[in-house]
C-alpha cells in the first residue's frame, strides 16, 4: 500500500482530523447535490407533464431502499477495512476488499431483477396517482439497471476512504456527477427522452465510474481484486456490520415511503412540491453522510489500533461539527426558500408549495445530528444490532403510529410532515441515553468486535 495515498488517522487532533476526512466527501456532495440538482432542473425545464413528481415521487423513494441498502454495506465494508488498516494488516484488507466488491455485485443484481419483476405493483399499493402510474415504473425499470455499477462503485471509493485516502475517491465522485450532469442534458434536454433521460444518464455514468474505481484500485493499492478467492470469514464480518446498517437505512426508507404515500393522497402538485423541497433538503442528508462516513473511517482505525481515548472524543467533537453544520443549513433553507424552489421550476404553484415545505421544515433539521454521531460509534464498537433496535422502535414505529392515527385523520402537509421532528427527537434522546449508561463499559472493557477483538 503506498502510504502516500494515507491520512494519519491514529495521530493528531481528533476535530482537525475529522475535517480532514470530512471536506473531501463535502466537496462531493456539494457536486452530488448540483448533479440532483441537475436531474431536477432538467426535468423541469425540458421534460413535460408530470415528470417532476415521477422522478422525486414515490419512485425516488423506493430508489432510496436500494440506495439505504447499499450504504449499509458500504458502512460495513468501510468498518472492516480500516479496522485492519488500523491493524497495519495488508493481507485482511485485500480480503475485505475484494468482498466487499463482491457482496456489492451480487446484492446490485439480486435488486436490479426485483425492480424490474414487481415496479408497478409496488407502485398501486403506495397509491401513487394513475397519471402518473405506468410512466413511473417504466422509469423504476430502466434506472434499476444501474443499480449494480452504482454499488459496485460507491463501495470502491470508500474502501479508498477507509484506508485514508481522501483525492483519489473524491476526483472519482466528481468526474461521476459531472459525467451524470452532462448526459442528463443530452438525454433528456437534446434528445427530449422525458424523465427516462434521467435514468439513461445514471446507467451509463455508474459504470463508467465503477470501471475506473475498480481499475484504480487494483493497479494503485496492489489490491489484486481480480484474483478473487471466497473468504466467507471477511464476508460474515463485513455483513455483521452492514446488515444492521442496511436495515436501518430501508427503516428509513420504508416510513419515508409511508410519508410519500400519505402525501399521494393530497394529489398530484403536492406531490412535485414535496418532491421539490426533497432535492433542496438533500443537501443536509449528503453532509451529514459525509460526517458519518468520516466517523465511521476514524473510528473505525482507532478502534483497530486500541486507542480508546480517541473514540470516546470522536462522540464529543463529531456531535459539536452535527450542530455546527446544521444550523447554517436550517438558517439558509429557512431564509431562502423560496429562491432554492424556484430552480426547480417556473410554476409558480409549485414554487409557493415547495417553499412552504422547506421553510416549514428547516428549524426541525436541529433534531438530528445527535443520531448520526451516535449510531456510527455503536457500528463501530459492536452494537450494531442495539443501534438499528433503537432505529426500528423510536424511528418506525412513531412515525408509523403518528401516521396512522394522527396525520391521516386530519390530512395536511404539516401533520404529515411532523413525524419527521417527533421522532428525531425521540430517537436522539433514546441514543444518548443509551450511549451514556453504556459508554464505560462499552469503551474500557474486552470485547470482540464485529471485525476482530480488541482489548480497552
Amino acid at each position: 500500500m503506498k502510504k502516500a495515498f494515507r491520512q494519519d488517522i491514529l495521530h493528531g487532533p481528533v476535530t482537525e482530523n475529522l475535517i480532514l476526512l470530512m471536506y473531501p466527501i463535502l466537496i462531493c456532495g456539494l457536486f452530488q447535490q448540483l448533479y440532483q440538482m441537475a436531474d431536477a432542473v432538467v426535468v423541469g425545464r425540458f421534460a413535460q407533464g408530470n415528470a417532476i413528481a415521477i422522478v422525486g415521487g414515490s419512485a425516488s423513494m423506493l430508489i432510496s431502499l436500494f440506495t439505504g441498502l447499499a450504504s449499509g454495506i458500504v458502512t460495513g465494508s468501510m468498518f472492516v477495512t480500516a479496522f485492519f488498516s488500523g491493524q497495519n494488516s495488508k493481507s485482511k484488507i485485500q480480503n475485505s476488499a475484494q468482498m466487499s466488491i463482491l457482496i456489492a455485485a451480487v446484492t446490485g443484481v439480486l435488486c436490479t431483477i426485483l425492480f424490474i419483476l414487481f415496479s408497478e405493483q409496488i407502485l398501486n399499493i403506495l397509491h401513487v396517482p394513475s397519471d402518473i402510474l405506468n410512466d413511473s415504473a417504466v422509469y423504476l425499470r430502466i434506472y434499476a439497471l444501474g443499480f449494480a455499477p452504482y454499488f459496485i462503485f460507491q463501495v470502491s471509493v470508500n474502501l479508498l476512504r477507509a484506508l485514508g485516502e481522501a483525492k483519489r475517491p473524491t476526483r472519482y465522485l466528481i468526474l461521476s456527477f459531472l459525467l451524470n450532469i452532462i448526459l442528463d442534458f443530452l438525454f433528456t434536454g437534446l434528445f427530449r427522452l422525458q424523465q427516462n433521460g434521467v435514468a439513461i444518464a445514471f446507467i451509463i455514468s455508474q459504470s463508467c465510474s465503477a470501471a475506473l474505481a475498480l481499475y484504480d484500485i487494483n493497479t494503485h493499492t496492489h489490491l489484486h481484486l481480480f484474483s478473487m478467492h471466497m473468504d466467507l470469514d471477511t464476508v460474515k464480518r463485513i455483513l455483521s456490520i452492514g446488515i444492521p446498517s442496511s436495515v436501518t437505512s430501508i427503516i428509513y426508507a420504508l416510513t419515508n415511503i409511508l410519508i410519500q404515500s400519505s402525501f399521494n393522497l393530497l394529489g398530484s402538485d403536492m406531490v412535485a412540491g414535496y418532491a421539490i423541497h426533497s432535492k433542496i433538503e438533500s443537501l443536509y442528508w449528503i453532509i451529514f453522510t459525509g460526517l458519518g462516513m468520516a466517523v465511521t473511517t476514524f473510528a473505525g482505525q482507532n478502534y483497530g489500533s486500541g486507542n480508546k481515548q480517541r473514540l470516546k472524543e470522536t462522540v464529543r467533537r463529531g456531535i459539536r461539527l452535527g450542530y455546527l453544520t446544521a444550523i447554517p443549513i436550517a438558517l439558509m433553507f429557512y431564509f431562502m426558500s423560496v429562491p432554492l424552489s424556484s430552480i426547480f421550476t417556473k410554476d409558480p404553484k409549485l414554487i409557493g408549495l415547495g417553499s412552504t415545505i422547506l421553510k416549514y421544515m428547516a428549524p426541525f433539521y436541529l433534531c438530528y445530528p445527535v443520531i448520526e454521531i451516535i449510531t456510527q460509534i455503536l457500528k463501530c464498537i459492536g452494537k450494531a444490532v442495539q443501534s438499528t433496535v433503537i432505529t426500528l422502535l423510536c424511528i418506525s414505529v412513531v412515525r408509523v403510529i403518528w401516521i396512522l392515527t394522527v396525520a391521516m385523520k386530519n390530512l395536511c402537509y404539516q401533520n404529515i410532515l411532523l413525524a419527521f421532528p417527533i421522532s428525531w427527537t425521540i430517537a436522539s434522546a433514546v441514543f444518548l441515553i443509551y450511549y451514556s449508561i453504556e459508554r464505560k463499559k462499552l469503551l474500557n472493557e474486552t470485547y470482540t468486535c464485529d471485525a476482530g477483538t480488541v482489548s480497552r
